[in-house]
């Protein structure tokens, strides 16, 4: 991603293969390579990221200026990968829409969200 720093957006999507590698060093690498990239759309859809993957992915996200939209959708993260996103959006001014549908999020998860909402 960063050599591509005119991509605009990015779509990864596995659709319904369940073959996905859970692990967190590639979600690592392209947490920091979002840092560099001028991404405005990023759709990351079933790709089993649990909740661990997305503290890497947050970090990436908070320091991106230029990102507008976000969809995280059908990645299995619950309400500990839902407040680390959260943490992000109170950094990240940047982000007008953001998709986390499909995912496992409770009421606890919501709140931090909210909470986060408010402090943006």
């Amino acid at each position: 991603i960063e050599a591509k720093k005119r991509l605009k957006k990015l779509v990864i999507d596995f659709g319904d293969n369940n073959k996905v590698v859970h692990g967190t060093s590639g979600t690592i690498r392209f947490g920091l390579a979002l840092r560099h990239c001028r991404l405005m759309k990023l759709e990351i859809k079933c790709m089993n990221m649990f909740d661990n993957s997305t503290s890497a992915l947050a970090s990436g996200l908070a320091g991106n200026n230029t990102i507008e939209r976000v969809d995280i959708v059908r990645n299995y993260f619950g309400d500990d990968g839902v407040k680390e996103i959260a943490k992000m959006m109170r950094v990240n001014t940047s982000i007008k829409y953001i998709d986390l549908s499909q995912n496992m999020i409770t009421c606890i998860g919501v709140q931090s969200l909210c909470s986060a909402l408010q402090e943006n």
